[in-house]
């Protein structure tokens, strides 16, 4: 993933050189070439991805919910998570935590509002973790690898980062509900 914001001419420069879009959430396996107002096109979707409002600050969630996540400012799950990476993870994990976005952190939905809309403000749903991190694993991004996940490896993915009881108490708070 890109480290800062292309301008038009590095991204199609990058496209031409790699032969491919410099961008993972935009670059899905396409084996085609583009022309140029194909890539005008994917520039546009490119500069949306960096203007994109988290998912976790939309009307859905309680500004309550919200608040008091980032009122805690527990960032130690997520810290935890990143110190039991391997040192070749930890280096692609600390180039996305650098820059204006990379400094961001989002309360992210560890069960997603679209799977349980009453867990959408419960507090224990909820963890920091930086922002363009928390779009990768919404958009079922391996963040450590840029790989595209299943949902089994997403769900494994969110156990490995806040525990696997957590998770299942979780689960059964979205079975219960």
């Amino acid at each position: 993933m890109s480290k800062k914001i292309l301008t038009k001419e590095e991204f199609f420069d990058y496209y031409y050189e790699n032969k491919k879009l410099p961008h993972p959430l935009i670059n899905w396996g396409n084996k085609k070439l583009f022309n140029d107002n194909q890539l005008n096109t994917k520039y546009k979707e490119y500069l949306k991805k960096f203007e994109k409002t988290p998912k976790t600050t939309k009307v859905n969630l309680t500004k309550d919910a919200c608040s008091q996540c980032h009122s805690n400012d527990d960032k130690s799950i997520f810290s935890n998570w990143y110190n039991k990476c391997s040192p070749i993870e930890k280096r692609t994990l600390t180039s996305k935590m650098k820059g204006e976005l990379g400094q961001k952190w989002d309360a992210a939905h560890i069960i997603s509002r679209s799977e349980s809309i009453k867990l959408s403000d419960d507090i224990e749903n909820l963890v920091l973790i930086p922002h363009l991190i928390h779009l990768e694993i919404d958009n079922f991004i391996d963040p450590r690898t840029g790989k595209r996940l299943t949902q089994e490896e997403h769900e494994d993915l969110w156990i490995s980062i806040v525990g696997e009881e957590k998770y299942l108490r979780l689960l059964k708070k979205k079975r219960d509900y």
